[in-house]
């Protein structure tokens, strides 16, 4: 399988409520296509300062409101 698409696959992931939380109490750590915030990586389980390609996505999960 190639790699582009194990990766794709693998970036398929939940986003946590404490993800929620930081990114909607600091929505300026992420300024795409980066993630500045280090808790907020951590939560995330990325790297900082490293271009996602999936960022948008990962936007549109972090500031829906936890049903």
């Amino acid at each position: 399988m190639p790699a582009k698409r194990r990766r794709a696959k693998a970036a398929r992931k939940s986003v946590s409520a404490r993800a929620r939380e930081i990114y909607q109490a600091n929505p300026d750590s992420i300024m795409p296509p980066v993630i500045v915030s280090e808790e907020l990586a951590l939560e995330l389980d990325r790297l900082t300062l490293i271009a996602q390609p999936d960022i948008e996505a990962l936007i549109e999960q972090l500031a829906k409101p936890r049903i």
